[in-house]
């Protein structure tokens, strides 16, 4: 997302919204989820579909506060420190990580759905679950082709001011003579 939405900071804006919203809408259907195994007379947390859901729901709540562990970049431009590198390697890895078990939460719960209710609403969900998981693949394409492109674009820069720099000059003019 960093390449992908702008200069300035904008792409944690964006992260942060979308995780906002990403994680109330879990929340909810974590919350419907207990309520419907209440009403059924089920078992609290007896199947995958809900030992998955418990750990994405434990995950999700971690990760704001990890976010909030996060050890500062330097003020130079010197490497980040080990304890940065590892921060962002577990929030990056966790990410990713509570991403695909909520891919795999989705499918199994839509399973249960056939014994519950009619058909119509599985073939609605299951759309609808098919297009969220297009649109994440195109903006996860689009995020990481835009990414490349502002690297290239800021290689480029960096390419052409040393080209333009007297000294760079002077000296690539020596060395060739």
């Amino acid at each position: 997302l960093r390449g992908a939405v702008g200069p300035n900071g904008s792409w944690f804006k964006w992260h942060r919204g979308l995780q906002t919203a990403g994680m109330l809408v879990a929340l909810v259907g974590f919350a419907a989820g207990i309520a419907s195994v209440s009403v059924h007379g089920g078992t609290h947390f007896s199947g995958a579909h809900q030992v998955i859901g418990l750990v994405v729901v434990i995950g999700m709540v971690f990760q704001p506060l990890n976010a909030v562990m996060r050890p500062h970049k330097p003020a130079d431009d010197s490497p980040p420190p080990t304890k940065r590198r590892v921060w962002e390697m577990l929030h990056k890895g966790l990410g990713w990580s509570l991403l695909a078990l909520s891919v795999l939460q989705v499918a199994l719960g839509l399973q249960l759905t056939t014994s519950y209710e009619p058909a119509w609403l599985l073939a609605g969900s299951l759309g609808l679950y098919l297009a969220f998981l297009v649109l994440v693949c195109v903006g996860a394409a689009v995020a990481v082709a835009r990414s490349r492109m502002a690297v290239g674009k800021r290689a480029g820069k960096d390419e052409d001011a040393e080209l333009a720099d007297p000294a760079v000059l002077g000296a690539k003019a020596s060395s060739t003579e």
